[in-house]
């Protein structure tokens, strides 16, 4: 189990075009995605999108405290307006998408419903369902949106939606790169719909699981309640154990590589991250 998991104050920057004087407290990390073709790692956070600027260089030391020095001091920069993302999601395309609560800086409904945008999150606008949804899960796919608001719903176009019926009211949500398969986590299972939802099948997940991505379009990482990391490489018919990235895990993402699978592990203000499936880990915050 990894030590000292919880950081108690995350402080970023506006950038450097906004001066001096303008550092802000992040309270509350609800995503961390990889831009694949910057290589960049995206947190969607209470205060808005920031890029993190990653400088830790050796595995996160499992009997140590875990800590990074100052040295290695994360660097980050808000790159949108002032906002709560707590749906958020990058689609094959570069799009950004998500949904939330708007802050000062925005004239948007409350809640959000879905947005997107298409300059690497500087500007935003509303796609649909402003006043209705706050899509606390969110996943893009080819021509795809899933996303769930006590509801789980699909949309092709970003406008019109349709709700589906999943198994039991889902606690995670994901998306095939292609768009052609959904799994939700539900009752500690992963649940998947090749058919817009219209049936589902259940993998025969090796342990409870509370979330679940795809890396790409048959390869799914999964998460146990303690943090214990699952791979699939063939749309959740087998599965091989990793090792534990630690307990408390609200959030998980993950990208393929020439190499293997990066995941990236969110932990109230920590994000973690692992090439190795939770064999050796990364506190990047």
């Amino acid at each position: 189990m990894l030590a000292a998991l919880t950081a108690t104050k995350l402080i970023a920057s506006r950038g450097e075009d906004e001066g001096p004087g303008q550092d802000i407290a992040i309270t509350h990390i609800h995503a961390a995605v990889r831009d694949p073709e910057t290589n960049q790692v995206l947190l969607a956070t209470h205060q808005g999108l920031f890029a993190l600027e990653d400088r830790t260089k050796t595995p996160t030391d499992r009997s140590g405290d875990g800590g990074i020095s100052q040295d290695d001091a994360p660097r980050l920069d808000l790159i949108s307006p002032t906002f709560d993302l707590m749906g958020f999601t990058r689609a094959p395309d570069g799009t950004f998408y998500a949904s939330g609560h708007a802050g000062p800086e925005l004239d948007f409904d409350e809640p959000m419903g879905l947005i997107s945008s298409d300059d690497g999150g500087k500007s935003w606008s509303t796609l649909s369902r402003g006043g209705q949804s706050d899509f606390h899960g969110l996943a893009a796919g080819n021509d795809v949106i899933v996303g769930y608001d006590s509801e789980l719903r699909a949309t092709t176009d970003g406008a019109r939606w349709e709700t589906l019926v999943p198994p039991a009211p889902p606690t995670g949500l994901a998306l095939s790169p292609d768009g052609t398969t959904i799994a939700v986590v539900a009752a500690a299972d992963i649940h998947l719909s090749q058919d817009q939802g219209l049936t589902w099948t259940t993998a025969p997940a090796p342990a409870d699981i509370s979330l679940a991505t795809f890396a790409d379009d048959t390869t799914i990482v999964a998460a146990s309640p303690e943090g214990q990391l699952y791979l699939s490489e063939n749309a959740g018919q087998s599965w091989t154990t990793g090792g534990p990235v630690g307990p408390g895990l609200t959030s998980l993402s993950a990208t393929r590589t020439d190499s293997g699978v990066d995941v990236l592990a969110v932990s109230d203000l920590n994000v973690f991250a692992t090439t190795d499936l939770g064999l050796t880990v990364r506190r990047l915050v």
